[in-house]
């Protein structure tokens, strides 16, 4: 199964050939690597199924968007201290969220998923197996196999991602104007902006006021107005706000690299 996926690693056939490999020795009817840089940042690296329709595309845009939150394997998909590799699975009847269920699994007819997770100290990679209805959930067989092989699996995912650049972040000058400008979002105060932008773009608080030149209480003060304005309560909600009032249309295409390959120059 692995032979023709280590071979080509750094190629821009290597979805292609990692699907087809899963799909004809696992039954596996759509296969996607999600990329988790933070808890807000989800690059959708694969995607493929057998479908003629392209859903599975449809399926990581919401995803990425806003149900990653939802995933069982979401808490897990974190960065670590050190580099482990597992392997996760579950079938439909397990998630306890109805609307995540209904929307990736019932609707396009999936029993189950098999999920190897790399974590690293600054990112985790996940690759998932999706089992149609008609062949039920992943059994102890299919497990078995993956779990013997999902270290070389890892490795290969993670030389591949490494051999590809990553994205720049937008400056938080450049979504400072953003938040400031579009049509779409509540006006903020340049202040108001600033702290949200620096929010979205990974920083701490403790960053923010020295960046700023604030104090922490002012952050503070900053991001309640902002959230209040935004009708948000989380950093999550933050950053969903952001994506439907259409700002990431202007940021790196991360979720939409889905439609691509993980070859280098993505």
């Amino acid at each position: 199964m692995l032979e023709r996926v280590i071979l080509s690693i750094g190629k821009s056939e290597f979805a292609d050939v990692l699907f087809d490999a899963l799909h004809r020795e696992m039954r596996a009817r759509q296969v996607v690597v999600f990329h988790f840089r933070d808890d807000l940042t989800v690059e959708t690296l694969a995607a493929k199924d057998d479908r003629a329709d392209g859903c599975v595309h449809t399926l990581v845009h919401d995803y990425v968007h806003r149900y990653h939150v939802y995933d069982p394997f979401r808490p897990r998909c974190t960065p670590a201290k050190s580099r482990t590799v597992e392997l996760q699975g579950f079938a439909v009847k397990e998630i306890t969220d109805r609307e995540y269920s209904r929307r990736f699994y019932i609707e396009p007819g999936i029993a189950g998923r098999l999920s190897v997770i790399l974590r690293r100290p600054r990112d985790a990679i996940c690759l998932s197996l999706y089992r149609d209805r008609r062949y039920g959930s992943f059994g102890a067989e299919e497990f078995n196999k993956i779990d013997a092989i999902k270290a070389p699996l890892a490795a290969a995912l993670e030389r591949h991602l490494d051999l590809s650049p990553t994205p720049p972040s937008p400056s938080p000058a450049r979504m400072t104007d953003l938040l400031q400008s579009f049509e779409g979002m509540p006006m903020l105060s340049s202040r108001e902006a600033a702290v949200c932008a620096r929010i979205v773009t990974g920083y701490s608080n403790e960053a923010i006021a020295l960046d700023l030149g604030i104090s922490f209480h002012s952050v503070r003060t900053y991001r309640k107005r902002a959230y209040a304005k935004l009708n948000v309560t989380s950093q999550n909600e933050l950053f969903a706000q952001i994506l439907n009032a259409g700002i990431r249309s202007t940021m790196p295409h991360q979720d939409e690299r889905h439609s691509q390959s993980l070859a280098p120059g993505r």
